[in-house]
């Protein structure tokens, strides 16, 4: 991997941060149980990578890889909870 390629996947990466966290706020503040349905979410996202991480990566880097892909999880369901409002209708 080039230099480029890294600097590149590290735009993407930030792009995508920023793109998550607006995201999920959206969609947990169309829920009676905003938390709730964070927490789900969560929970379904930390089975995937658990479930996903030994395909994606080679076998020593595994551990950096599953950690990377659970602390931003946390840290975007987190935000997201933090920034709901309740401004808008729910779904039930």
């Amino acid at each position: 991997m080039t230099r480029n390629d890294i600097v590149q996947l590290r735009g993407e990466i930030a792009a995508l941060r920023l793109l998550l966290v607006p995201c999920l706020g959206f969609l947990a503040k169309h829920y009676d149980d905003p938390t709730g349905h964070l927490r789900e979410v969560k929970r379904f996202a930390l089975a995937a990578v658990r479930q996903l991480s030994p395909g994606l990566a080679a076998p020593r880097d595994q551990e950096t890889f599953s950690q990377a892909a659970i602390s931003l999880i946390e840290w975007a369901i987190s935000e997201a909870d933090e920034s709901e409002t309740s401004s808008s209708p729910r779904l039930q």
